[in-house]
């Protein structure tokens, strides 16, 4: 009965508009309607540099490139700068939507147990507990949606004819906006040869793979010749090998993956040993729902329980590749990240896919007709758990509802100032500021 239903809103005419619809309810995440109201610290920085100057969307900042965050400001210089939170929310809301409809379409034609379950899959990256309002409505953070949203399509999605050239288009300009979209290699390839074992032409079964190659190689070239400043960070740089290091590399792991900021504060308050007992007890939650979701597969379909299997470790090891390689490349991380909140943002590729794992193996436990009270209590209790824990992180926030409504701002610091005149205007969260042209 619940597979049916799933079945019957993962067709187009249904699932579209309900991942639109989720795009928009992303941007709400944003507490007082600060999506459209605010300009944030790093959009900032991209909008001054597309109006004062401007800078070549190809141009890179801070050591590489970020193509969605300088075409989005392009777009914004092009209409009324008080206009300019407006303009990114909804730039940010499409991009989000475009993302969740490629996960959609390649989970769906991958034709496996979870596929009738696509569409929720593809909506669950609007919801991610641990995704705070540093990565809602930014432009400059959406390298982060857009690298777990790549995990997920290909971890468990599939390389056809008509799924390739979207999943290529995803892969090449998320390449194109992060270096780290390297940790997609592995799970690019392992699809490129699913393909083609499964009999796929030659040129839908790699292009996902080629594009994404293109994309690394055109962003490698740009960081290599691309020098950086040694600039202050304001933060405390903790050694890599440190005992902190290694309890921050845990914490992000589990309970903020999986639990979000709320639940894990407390639990980084009282030390390292409750991080220590969090992150297995994270970890254990994880592998249930992961035996679970492989015991919902027919006994009989040994070989798609071997692809799981295969599927499971591209979905969680390219997140932890990512945690990994910010610990190694930015001291400032290596802090306990609930003492540095822009932590969050690194955690939201693991996190995405933390979550997939637990609504799949919920479905599982809802799914199976011999189900036993115990299961079914556990799984209401596990949908009561992800609703309080949204509800807990949805008004979340690094400071934005604190900074001032831009258009007010923007109106201001340009009453006695000449047109095409640079003036210094505030940003959220005080006491962050950005220089722009008056109109």
């Amino acid at each position: 009965m619940i597979t049916g239903r799933l079945a019957t809103a993962n067709r187009p005419a249904i699932a579209v508009p309900i991942l639109a619809a989720l795009s928009l309810l992303w941007l709400l995440r944003q507490p007082d309607f600060t999506s459209f109201t605010t300009l944030y610290i790093d959009d900032g920085i991209f909008v001054n540099q597309a109006t004062v100057g401007p800078a070549s969307i190809f141009a890179p900042h801070n050591g590489y490139l970020h193509l969605f965050p300088r075409a989005i400001a392009a777009v914004v210089a092009l209409v009324p700068l008080a206009y300019a939170p407006v303009v990114i929310a909804l730039a940010c809301a499409v991009i989000a939507f475009a993302a969740m409809v490629v996960i959609w379409w390649t989970v769906r034609a991958a034709q496996r147990p979870w596929s009738p379950a696509a569409w929720i899959i593809a909506g669950t990256l609007a919801f991610v507990p641990v995704a705070s309002t540093e990565t809602i409505s930014v432009a400059a953070c959406l390298q982060w949606q857009l690298i777990a949203a790549g995990i997920v399509a290909t971890g468990l999605g599939r390389s056809t004819p008509r799924t390739a050239a979207p999943l290529a288009a995803l892969l090449l300009l998320t390449a194109l906006s992060s270096p780290l979209t390297l940790v997609l290699l592995p799970s690019t390839l392992w699809l490129a040869w699913r393909a083609r074992r499964e009999s796929t032409a030659w040129a839908p079964a790699i292009a996902p793979a080629a594009a994404l190659l293109v994309g690394l190689v055109i962003q490698g070239i740009v960081v290599a010749n691309t020098s950086v400043s040694d600039e202050a960070i304001g933060t405390i740089e903790v050694a890599l090998f440190s005992s902190t290091t290694a309890v921050t590399f845990l914490e992000m792991n589990g309970p903020l993956a999986l639990l979000g900021s709320p639940i894990t504060r407390p639990i980084v308050s009282a030390g390292a040993v409750a991080v220590v007992i969090a992150f297995i007890l994270c970890t254990l939650a994880i592998a249930i729902a992961a035996r679970i979701t492989a015991g919902s597969i027919d006994r009989e379909q040994r070989d798609i329980r071997t692809e799981f299997t295969q599927r499971l470790a591209l979905l969680l090891a390219p997140g932890v590749a990512v945690i990994a390689i910010s610990l190694v490349i930015r001291p400032a991380v290596r802090t306990l990240s609930l003492g540095n909140p822009g932590g969050t943002r690194y955690v939201l590729p693991l996190a995405y896919a933390m979550w997939v794992l637990v609504i799949l193996a919920i479905i599982a436990l809802l799914a199976n007709a011999r189900t036993h009270r115990s299961s079914v209590v556990l799984a209401g209790a596990g949908i009561l758990a992800a609703a309080a824990l949204l509800a807990l992180h949805w008004d979340y926030s690094l400071g934005r509802p604190d900074g001032p409504r831009w258009s007010a701002a923007y109106t201001q610091a340009c009453a006695w100032a000449e047109p095409g005149e640079v003036v210094t205007v505030s940003m959220s969260p005080p006491p962050w500021i950005t220089a722009v042209p008056c109109e």
